[in-house]
């Protein structure tokens, strides 16, 4: 059975995602460089059979020769912060984080996988694991998801969730112990995470799909981007309150697509809609859909770059002035 959320991270690890209409596959390789390379990133489109289009990938991308992981849908899991137990030993954490999500399923927990992430705790070490984010999902779903991945004969050793595997890439972008904030939006509508130091410490679901986006135009534009940039600003208070001893670093927005029918999606999301931010400066990178590297001067947007794409930064000079975001 694979490792359910898991956060073991290879060299020959390779993501397949299902999607309605597609599938898609991505290998990252960690050869000793700074940051890893994108070696493999494809697209498949799916017919009306997913078992046919996993076959496909798996022969055409010759997958045997890796470890895959795949991320669950947002409807499949579910993710509810918690208080953690104070005297239970590692061990044991899983069940009695199960026991305290007995009454906040709407099916049996018994059948449910369950698993936990700790939230640090903002303040001495005697304090930490007050909080954890408990993940759970039903055994259908997983059992579901593994009989896919078999009768395609695809070795499946993780299963993830989005908040993890957000935090994941987020963590490539890390400086010192600052935190990072990311934002992306995809058909299971926005997620935000703020990570420090390898760890989760708040993640929050933003109710605006990516179609929502590409599609809207004029006043109905302007409103989701108002939205979006209310939910922004109340989580970096929220953040800044829980956590005041890690100052946010950035914000990154993962890449966007852009459909040539509809106007493009800005980066900016409407920045000047933001409050005065309580730090000196804050930085806010639109990452570079062709490379996981850490955001700096501009690249040509081609899979070999060595720096990221493009970067937009915010700076203000005094806590009265608004942020004047520029290329």
């Amino acid at each position: 059975m694979p490792s359910f959320f898991s956060k073991q991270r290879t060299a020959e690890l390779a993501v397949v995602n299902l999607y309605g209409d597609r599938v898609e596959v991505a290998h990252v390789q960690r050869t000793g460089r700074e940051r890893p390379v994108v070696s493999l990133c494809r697209h498949i489109p799916s017919g009306q059979n997913p078992n046919e289009t996993l076959q496909k990938a798996r022969r055409e991308l010759n997958l045997d020769r890796f470890r895959c992981a795949t991320v669950l849908a947002a409807n499949q899991y579910q993710v509810q912060l918690v208080d953690a137990p104070a005297t239970v030993p590692d061990a044991e954490m899983k069940s009695a984080v199960r026991w305290r999500l007995k009454d906040a399923l709407d099916y049996p927990v018994e059948l449910a996988t369950v698993d936990a992430v700790t939230i640090p705790a903002n303040g001495s070490a005697a304090d930490r694991g007050r909080a954890m984010y408990a993940v759970s999902a039903r055994n259908e779903d997983i059992e579901a998801c593994m009989n896919v991945f078999a009768l395609a004969k695809i070795k499946l050793e993780v299963i993830e969730v989005a908040e993890m595997a957000q935090r994941n890439l987020a963590t490539l972008f890390e400086l010192d112990d600052r935190a990072i904030a990311m934002l992306s939006f995809s058909s299971d509508g926005g997620l935000l995470t703020f990570s420090a130091r390898g760890e989760l410490y708040l993640s929050r679901r933003i109710d605006i799909a990516l179609d929502q986006l590409a599609g809207a135009t004029g006043d109905t534009r302007e409103q989701l981007f108002a939205r979006i940039a209310l939910e922004l600003q109340r989580s970096l208070d929220h953040f800044d309150r829980q956590f005041s001893t890690i100052p946010v670093a950035r914000l990154l927005l993962a890449p966007l697509p852009v459909d040539q029918a509809s106007p493009p999606i800005s980066p900016r999301i409407c920045l000047h809609r933001l409050k005065p931010l309580t730090w000196a400066m804050f930085s806010i990178y639109m990452m570079c859909p062709n490379c996981v590297n850490r955001p700096s001067s501009h690249c040509d947007g081609k899979r070999s770059a060595p720096r990221c794409a493009s970067k937009i930064r915010a700076r203000r000079a005094t806590t009265d002035q608004p942020i004047q975001p520029g290329v």
